[in-house]
């Protein structure tokens, strides 16, 4: 993993957006804080543009947070809680993933779709390296970080300037579209048991809601020019008025 600067300087530089995104994640979600303070044993904190997740069940309890060589702002230490705490409390609730799963849990999705009918329908995404359990993470963690967003516009929205209220729009939207193309590629009765269809079950229905709610926040938002982690400035390039 290749740093842009030591650990210390990104936590000096990025500690006070945390320490306030903590408050606010309290406020939002008591219970939601509560259970991310119950399974976080550490958050560790970086910044690297070659190495943009960590979560994995032998890191277990460690939150991951990479800041991207920036100095970020509270919006997005809400968004990657959610996310990187979301990863741990979900590696508790599938730990017995044969539960849940019916391929192998490190099994790939290319090797599941490559021999399906299915598979034109995503085969832009052929390139994609994810295990079938990577991607059954992606949807809980979509639906957290979204939770916390809904929240967010319910309770803080007017506290925010235009430049904030477009940023949590924007990233909403980012979200929303990489839910719902996971959402709809993992519907198949050949992945999922009975109880971790179940879970899909849950996770479509909060991508609905979702939608339903904020689609047109985000409607008009392109993301062509996006890397892996959402980055503003670009977006703002991209989608100039």
């Amino acid at each position: 993993m290749q740093l842009h600067e030591s650990i210390e300087e990104t936590i000096q530089k990025n500690i006070t957006e945390l320490n306030n995104a903590f408050h606010i994640l309290e406020d939002l979600d008591n219970d939601f804080y509560n259970m991310c303070r119950f399974v976080t044993r550490e958050i560790f904190m970086f910044s690297s543009s070659n190495r943009y997740s960590m979560a994995a069940i032998n890191h277990h309890g460690t939150a991951f947070i990479n800041t991207c060589h920036q100095k970020q702002n509270e919006i997005f230490f809400l968004e990657d809680l959610a996310h990187q705490c979301g990863h741990i409390i979900f590696f508790v609730l599938t730990l017995q993933t044969q539960q849940y799963l019916i391929p192998p849990k490190e099994a790939r999705l290319i090797d599941i779709f490559s021999n399906s009918e299915e598979w034109g329908k995503f085969s832009e995404f052929q390139d994609d390296v994810r295990t079938v359990y990577d991607a059954f993470h992606g949807l809980f963690t979509y639906s957290t970080i979204l939770h916390i967003y809904d929240k967010l516009v319910a309770k803080y929205w007017i506290e925010y300037n235009d430049n904030q209220q477009l940023e949590i729009k924007a990233r909403m939207g980012f979200y929303m579209k990489k839910f719902e193309i996971d959402v709809n590629m993992m519907n198949r009765i050949d992945i999922f048991t009975p109880k971790g269809y179940s879970y899909w079950e849950s996770f479509h229905e909060n991508f609905i809601t979702i939608k339903k709610k904020y689609q047109s926040y985000y409607n008009s938002f392109t993301y062509q020019n996006q890397p892996y982690m959402f980055d503003f400035e670009e977006f703002k390039k991209e989608n100039k008025k």
